[in-house]
């Protein structure tokens, strides 16, 4: 057994020391040759072995990014993915921009007590008494109704805000470009159900501050005297004036009060109190007569500051409930269910004030379906990414790839080598015979012309003993090499000649990367966005500075003090004195200050909250240039909105008696002289230079300083002098929108005013500084307004911090170029070994048949013999061919060699050798061909910059209409880039019927105001209606106006190029929501403003919904009020409910279709205008006016409906169509 592993060891060990594997004749009978190629042969193994050890190693060691694709992926492919690759899988969706309505669901649960008996209609006609103005203020009764009219009403109008902003916020898109995991999308739902709770919450807010602000600049008259105690002046003629006190409340730390600084003046104590009609002449800081305190509410100038500042402890408690209901006359309920403190999170002594920041909403539940969110995505396929060790089936493949290569060079270059070092040695050894330069020269180019001329690369047995077969072999090596050396020439020059398209990729560039790249390839740089909506919080910061009258003294409570007539208490000013008006003045321009930066804030937070949708990086100027467009834009839409909300305020604060300065006055029907102790007064219209309040509540007087007479203080004496653009009107807000503040920024003006009020409250103040505004000093307040007091918005764009969150993972681009050096060595090193393989088949073939067309004729004995043999016929002679085929086929031998000359063995190893080769060649090629024709290919046709004629024959195409993708350049689209929109309005808006400068007008207004009409005669109503209706017409106009240029700067987005019924149908919807949402949201302002007045008893101008009386004569005594009732029976009272209504009569005539009500508005609404459609019913109302001078055409019936109610009207904000073009080559474009 050990002899034999002896030997076997042996036999290998002589193996090795004797393999050659570069024999060939010379070799074996030159000792030095053989020498050369056994030494040769061995560093051949050796460099091959190292040289495949260090591939082997390295490709074993190095891992390979493995990129699996997942076509049509379901859901839990999806989620199984996911949980193993988490980090690199990646779903693009076919559908980025998705409703949010398809997959999630918002439902707010609110407090219980919004479904509870407090907020019904029963519970406030039990708190209600047709009394309630003769209660105590701080009586609960009081005020009691009206603040529970306003919790009722905060209750709906939360829930169809809420409701509103939600449908609103459904109705958006959720941009997805791959799906996201359940967890994100649930976190990214709950975060943006967060943002939409706020950015209602805000809204909400900002409008109840809006209607605070504005009610108290104004200083309207609430019916239940808890702002301003209305008292009655009588003269010595008997004629009668009313004056206005704002009233006095004490605190719980026994601070004093005054509502007309602070609305929000309040006092703790708030119960029942044994007093009846008692005159405290505005001074409301005694508890006395106390009979018990009803815990947590409190008393103050408005309902709706009380509420505010109240808290519902009371309702919580059943005894606290009962005691309530012990003092009040209308109760005729025995069982009122106490709130359930286990249904609510908030605390009984919570605040209203925080139930309303809060909606009044308990639970705020968001639920998203991942699987309706993933059909909606349905991802076309899913790829992701892992590093995998190298497999051996890599690693042998691999190796067989360089294999062939590596033994051509390898065989090639060593026998030379071996030559090399034994001729420089054997130089080394040569004697040093000097042999002149020339003659080695000589020497030199003898011995290489002999080497080519001798060169022969196919040598075989054959070419030992045949020369004719030697000098094929020559031949053949020489056009080898000619050939060789010209395709390689022609290689060269065609690759280095001809261009080719390169992509280049960079992964995760930093910024300074992109920028670099952007300045040599803008046009074609391409860099993905990780993020595609990336939040304008996290890139653009705002430092707004604002007007220097927002920051100076002028608006603070000191100045407040030393402006107040108060410090005058001996005299009597009147409205256009700076001492009666000029602390209203400043109130009011300290809440204009208030409500634009409440607006500026909030507005930030919702544009900050939004989203810059870009796919790809850009620049950073094209990025700030984008950014600043959207920012004036957002600019320009929170100035039209914030004007919008004021002047819709306004607009219903016209019909409204303010009593800070003077739109209507009162005066009683009979003399104060007369023997009747009941005194009832009707409103007056107003003017102020010459200009009536009843028809523009814009009117002003100049306001000044004035002298007055001790024997008459009501009326000044003189004029000391008027403040330069200093006016005071109808109403505080409009005077002060007309007034400038060009005296504060002059010395000498201030010294003057200074001088004019100095007291005891006087502080020392210093002018507005010209160079701190960019306005001037004489501009209108209203044109600061206009710009809410900004005197900049002051944006910051940060666009590295824009990089930060795109987070490009790569950057490519794509260009042209000629070949470089590396790229032509390599092509040529693939392609030698083919064209070298195949050379090496070819020419010897054909090149030997040439020769064998031309070699010499055979001798002449051997003609004679073959012309004596008679001729084969054809079927002979095809079993010849067939024979001498068959036989070369047998001897066939590719790898024939001179070795194999005289050794039948090798020849015999080099046949099988090339049968054995044949056939695996033959087949791997049957194999490629099987594969290849049963293999489905998908190919990829991509068109560049398709027309869109191109566009859509690809889509009418069945084959390519399923598998077409054509990605848009632009992902976002503005809509009015494709979408125009046109509104035509009601007919009633370009009639004379609301043109203020009619004759229709004129006649109502001169025949219908200051007469003695009785409360329910329509021409009471005539005129504040029909200016009613023309103020809606403007509204709407202007609202809609500007609605549409905010709609024109918003977009659409969409990642792939949409079919002309697609756009059609998505701008439809577009435009369906636009409407709706503008509508609505008009509709819930005007609601909220109409509810809130209700609240806090705002009392008509024409005292339709209230009315004032005195129960004595007794000089500076108070005036009271009633409410008006209406309805078939008059048993419907407008002190609990706003929409009482009765038919409209003028002296017993019906007017058809008109309604007279508590409010102006409130009874519009309920009217119907068929009587403008009909003449006879025109000329009625000319008739009934005396008057029959003007010509009015009534509206026609083909174009609107008669019957059609006014609050339908306003529902669709006045529109009688809304015409839009979806122009589709404009999208494509």
């Amino acid at each position: 057994m050990m002899e034999t592993i002896m030997n076997i060891a042996k036999w290998i060990k002589q193996t090795i020391s004797q393999m050659n594997l570069f024999e060939v004749e010379m070799t074996r009978s030159e000792e030095l040759d053989l020498r050369k190629a056994i030494i040769s042969t061995r560093i051949f193994i050796i460099l091959l072995t190292f040289t495949l050890t260090i591939l082997t190693v390295y490709s074993a060691l190095d891992g390979q990014n493995q990129t699996i694709i997942v076509l049509n992926p379901t859901q839990s492919d999806f989620e199984n993915l996911y949980r193993k690759y988490p980090n690199t899988l990646a779903c693009p969706c076919t559908d980025i921009a998705i409703p949010y309505r398809s997959f999630i669901s918002i439902i707010p649960e609110y407090h219980p007590v919004c479904s509870s008996i407090f907020v019904s209609d029963n519970w406030i006609n039990i708190l209600f008494n047709p009394n309630i103005s003769y209660y105590y203020p701080l009586d609960f009764r009081s005020s009691a109704s009206g603040q529970f009219q306003i919790l009722s009403s905060f209750c709906s109008l939360s829930k169809r805000f809420v409701n509103d902003t939600i449908d609103d916020f459904l109705s958006n898109v959720f941009l997805t470009p791959v799906v996201l995991s359940s967890y994100l999308l649930d976190l990214q739902s709950q975060a943006q159900s967060s943002f939409i709770q706020t950015l209602t919450s805000n809204a909400f807010r900002q409008l109840l501050q809006l209607v605070r602000s504005t009610t108290f600049t104004n200083q309207l008259q609430t019916a239940l005297r808890t702002s301003s105690y209305l008292g009655f002046y009588i003269f010595p003629n008997g004629k009668t004036a009313t004056y206005a006190i704002q009233n006095f409340y004490s605190s719980n730390n026994n601070t004093i009060c005054y509502c007309g600084l602070q609305s929000t003046c309040s006092s703790s104590v708030c119960g029942f109190f044994d007093l009846f009609a008692y005159d405290t002449k505005g001074d409301y800081t005694s508890s006395m007569s106390l009979i018990v305190n009803v815990p947590g509410f409190v008393a103050g100038c408005y309902a709706i500051e009380s509420l505010l500042q109240s808290t519902l402890e009371c309702f919580f408690d059943s005894t606290c409930i009962n005691t309530v209901l012990r003092f009040l006359s209308n109760n005729n309920m025995t069982d009122i269910k106490q709130l359930d403190v286990n249904q609510t999170q908030f605390s009984p002594r919570t605040t209203i004030d925080t139930l309303f920041t809060n909606l009044f909403i308990e639970k705020w539940s968001t639920i998203s379906s991942f699987t309706e969110y993933y059909k909606k995505c349905s991802p076309i396929l899913c790829t992701y990414t892992f590093i995998q060790r190298n497999s051996a089936l890599y690693i042998i493949t691999k190796l067989l790839s360089l294999y062939g290569g590596l033994v051509i060079v390898l065989r090639f270059c060593v026998p030379y080598i071996i030559i090399w070092w034994y001729n420089r040695k054997n130089n080394q050894t040569r004697n040093n015979t000097q042999i002149r330069l020339i003659e080695r020269r000589r020497m030199l180019w003898r011995l290489v012309i002999d080497k080519i001329r001798k060169l022969n690369l196919f040598n075989t047995n054959i070419t030992r003993n045949d020369p004719f077969e030697l000098r094929t072999s020559i031949i053949s090596t020489r056009i080898y090499i000619i050939l060789v050396c010209v395709s390689v020439c022609i290689l060269i020059i065609y690759v280095s000649t001809n261009t080719r398209t390169q992509t280049f990729t960079i992964l995760n560039p930093s910024q300074n990367t992109f920028e670099d790249l952007y300045m040599k390839y803008s046009s074609i740089v391409k860099c993905p966005c990780k993020t595609i909506a990336i939040q304008y919080d996290n890139f653009v910061s705002e430092y707004s500075q604002y007007h220097p009258v927002c920051s100076s003294l002028f608006i603070s409570a000191a100045w407040l003090a030393s402006t107040s007539y108060l410090n005058w208490p001996d005299q009597a000013e009147r409205i256009v004195d700076f001492k009666g008006s000029g602390q209203t003045f400043f109130v009011a321009l300290q809440t204009l200050c208030s409500l634009a930066k409440t607006t500026v804030f909030n507005a930030w937070y919702n544009f900050k909250q939004s989203a810059y949708i870009t796919d790809q990086v850009v620049s950073k100027k094209e990025m700030i240039e984008h950014i600043q467009t959207t920012l004036n834009q957002f600019h320009s839409n929170t100035v039209a909105q914030f004007k919008q909300s004021l002047t819709l305020i306004q607009f219903h604060s016209i019909n409204m008696y303010a009593v800070g300065a003077g739109n209507v006055r009162l005066e009683t029907y009979t003399s104060a002289n007369s023997t009747n102790q009941y005194l009832a007064f009707y409103y007056k219209q107003v003017y102020w230079d010459n200009c009536s309040c009843t028809l523009n509540d814009n009117c002003v007087s100049p306001m000044g300083f004035y002298n007055y007479s001790q024997k008459d203080l009501a009326y000044p004496s003189s004029l000391i002098f008027n403040i330069p653009q200093f006016f005071i009107g109808c109403f505080v807000l409009q005077s002060v929108l007309q007034s400038s503040l060009e005296c504060f920024f002059n010395q000498t003006c201030l010294d003057a005013v200074q001088f004019q009020i100095r007291s005891s409250q006087s502080i020392n103040i210093t002018i507005l500084q010209a160079n701190t505004t960019r306005f001037l000093p004489e501009t209108l307040i209203k044109v600061i307004v206009d710009n809410l007091m900004l005197e900049q918005w002051g944006d910051n764009i940060q666009y590295s911090q824009y990089y930060q969150q795109c987070a490009p993972e790569s950057c490519s681009y794509t260009i042209t170029s000629h070949n470089d050096f590396s790229y032509i060595i390599t092509l040529l090193i693939s392609l030698f070994g083919g064209v070298s393989m195949a050379l090496k088949l070819a020419i010897p073939i054909i090149v030997r048949w040439i020769r064998n067309l031309y070699r010499p004729n055979i001798n002449p004995i051997e003609i004679f013999i073959l012309r004596l043999v008679p001729s084969p016929r054809i079927f002979q002679r095809l079993c010849l061919v067939w024979n001498k085929f068959k036989m070369k086929i047998i001897n066939l031998n590719i790898f024939e060699s001179e070795l194999s000359y005289n050794n039948d063995h090798r020849r015999r190893k080099e046949i099988i050798k090339t049968r054995i080769y044949i056939l695996l060649l033959t087949i791997n090629i049957t194999i490629l061909i099987i594969y290849n024709s049963f293999s489905i290919q998908t190919q990829y046709t991509t068109i560049s910059h398709p027309s869109q004629e191109t566009f859509n024959n690809l889509l009418m195409n069945l084959q390519y209409s399923p598998t077409l993708e054509c990605q848009c350049q632009n992902i976002t689209i503005p809509y009015n880039s494709f979408i125009s929109i046109s509104p035509y309005y009601h007919q009633l808006c370009s009639s004379d019927f609301i043109n203020m400068n009619s004759g229709w007008i004129n006649m109502l207004y001169l025949y219908g105001i200051d007469e003695e009409h009785p409360y329910d005669d329509f021409q009471l109503f005539a005129l504040p209606q029909f200016r009613t209706l023309s103020s809606l017409c403007n509204l709407a106009n202007q609202t809609l106006t500007d609605s549409l240029t905010s709609f024109a700067s918003e977009v659409l987005i969409n990642k792939q190029v949409q079919s002309r019924e697609a756009i059609e149908s998505q701008a439809e919807t577009i435009i369906t929501q636009f409407r709706l949402s503008t509508c609505r949201t008009f509709v819930r302002m005007l609601d909220f403003i109409r509810e809130m007045a209700q609240g806090n008893g705002i009392v008509s101008t024409i005292q339709s919904n209230w009315y004032f009386h005195s129960i004595n004569r007794i000089q500076f005594s108070s005036v009271w009020a009633t409410p008006r009732s209406y309805g078939d029976e008059n048993n419907c009272s407008c002190g609990t409910n706003s929409m009482c209504t009765s038919l409209a009569l003028i002296n017993g005539s019906l007017i058809p279709g008109f309604r007279i009500g508590c409010y102006v508005l409130d009874s519009l609404l309920q009217s119907t205008l068929e009587c403008l459609y009909n003449v006879s019913c025109i000329d009625q109302i000319k008739y009934l006016y005396n008057v029959t001078n003007i010509v009015i055409r009534s509206l026609n019936q083909s174009f609107s409906f008669p019957n059609e109610t006014v609050q339908s009207l306003v529902d669709n904000l006045l529109i009688d169509k809304l015409e839009s073009n979806v122009s589709y080559e404009q999208y494509y474009a």
